[in-house]
């Protein structure tokens, strides 16, 4: 998903409440097509005061690694089980 627009952004002008809509749309699809969404919006959403730049979409480096960690780990684990149900159907 997408991570979330504080408020006060101007340019590019990001409303706060789109993040919101863009997210429920791309799960409903996602959910469709039997795709694992990774929950950044959520995610983030307890340390944005210490993780995301005022009044902008960005984040610190902090921030970055903190999300690219988070990133890494959920595509791990989604391989994971994918090569153990590879292996269950292969027995």
């Amino acid at each position: 998903t997408t991570t979330p627009v504080p408020e006060g952004v101007k340019s590019p002008f990001r409303a706060p409440s789109d993040p919101v809509r863009y997210n429920l749309a791309a799960n409903e699809v996602m959910k469709r097509g039997g795709v694992q969404v990774n929950d950044l919006h959520t995610f983030i959403q307890p340390r944005l005061a210490e993780l995301q730049l005022p009044q902008n979409v960005h984040f610190t480096g902090k921030g970055s690694e903190v999300l690219a960690e988070r990133i890494v780990e959920v595509i791990t684990t989604e391989l994971s089980q994918k090569r153990m149900q590879k292996k269950t159907e292969t027995r």
